[in-house]
């Protein structure tokens, strides 16, 4: 394989649950849309006009959305705990030949009866000795060896790290995330703090052949307060990391994205049923994005094992993987980086013990 070159390899401001999960957040919005769609569709039965708004954004016509909403009624319940593997990738349109590394790494398994989800970010870093590279590549390598499903290669790498099976994989670029806001007519968010940062990318730059700083950054402020962001200033939001004040750390950056998160959800929860244009271009959006990665079928057979399982609202529990300190053991040890070769890294202490507490994080019964 080809070498992918890791932009990072001075180690994190910070590592927390809270920086990662946010992230993740992010990334999860797909799922949560899916879930509404569901019954969007299903309560356009009782609106045909209603249905013909809907229809009206989507490439469907009201009566195939009708009979979509009648085949996926005859769905069975899905009988097994479902298993999510989440990827942030941070490609962006117009960069150039650049490969995309997975600034988010999460695993996530769904307890059907009792409607826990359990989280499991990995760290980013973690090395993968049968490959010789950190996780975060995988997904770049993965172009190589399944050009048509690069998301295959992670997927089975970490399958094969940590013992579980991993029933869907989901992957959201940055565009994808612009493109939801835009969809949602915009987004308000609460900016706690006001800040500078005078070093952001600029999209659609070519980094393998622009070198002047000129072109390829440029200044983005935001004063305390409400702001209605579009999809562009919600990703300069999201994603600045460059302020010369608190706000340039990664926890700062990491509030801001829980912040804007949130506001996503608020304006998904708005309009979603009160605006029929804009449930058909969330139907759009995930039909296009998402579909293939967790097919309505799948969203259906999971909402109503749910269901019968009478579970009403899920339940969120978290876990990180330990970390080997100079007083206490750990799954993961960082190396000095004299013995890696400059990178900063993290290294599978013992691999049995990595994978049942991966495995118990999940609440994986094997």
């Amino acid at each position: 394989m080809k070498a992918v070159t890791q932009q990072e390899l001075a180690p994190p401001k910070t590592f927390s649950l809270k920086s990662i999960v946010l992230k993740a957040t992010a990334l999860a919005i797909a799922l949560v849309i899916a879930s509404f769609l569901i019954f969007g569709i299903i309560a356009g039965w009782f609106g045909y006009r209603y249905l013909v708004q809907v229809a009206d954004e989507t490439d469907r016509t009201p009566k195939q959305l009708f009979q979509l909403a009648k085949k996926l009624s005859i769905v069975e319940s899905r009988k097994t705990n479902p298993v999510f593997l989440i990827l942030g990738s941070d490609a962006i349109a117009g960069r150039g030949d650049v490969p995309p590394l997975t600034d988010t790494i999460l695993l996530v398994s769904l307890d059907l009866q009792s409607g826990t989800a359990h989280l499991l970010p990995l760290p980013r870093d973690i090395w993968s000795d049968a490959y010789k590279t950190k996780i975060n590549a995988l997904y770049a390598y993965g172009f190589e060896r399944y050009p048509d499903e690069p998301e295959r290669f992670p997927k089975e790498v970490l399958e094969e790290m940590s013992n579980i099976s991993i029933d869907f994989t989901v992957v959201i670029d940055m565009d994808s995330l612009s493109e939801l806001v835009t969809i949602l007519g915009g987004v308000t968010v609460n900016v706690p703090n006001s800040f500078v940062d005078t070093l952001f990318p600029i999209p659609g730059v070519d980094v393998t052949i622009e070198q002047d700083p000129n072109k390829l950054y440029k200044t983005v402020a935001f004063a305390k307060g409400e702001e209605s962001m579009s999809g562009e200033r919600f990703l300069e939001f999201i994603r600045s990391r460059h302020s010369d004040s608190a706000e340039g750390t990664d926890l700062a950056r990491s509030e801001r994205q829980k912040l804007a998160i949130a506001a996503v959800l608020r304006a998904i929860s708005d309009r979603l049923i009160s605006q029929p244009s804009t449930l058909g271009k969330l139907f759009s959006f995930y039909e296009t994005r998402f579909s293939t990665a967790v097919p309505l079928e799948d969203i259906v057979a999971i909402g109503k094992a749910l269901g019968e399982h009478a579970v009403t609202g899920l339940t969120i529990e978290s876990a990180v993987l330990s970390i080997q300190s100079a007083t206490e053991s750990g799954v993961l040890a960082h190396p000095n980086i004299k013995m890696t070769n400059g990178t900063w890294l993290y290294q599978i202490t013992n691999q049995e013990l990595f994978q049942a507490e991966v495995n118990k994080a999940l609440d994986i019964q094997q």
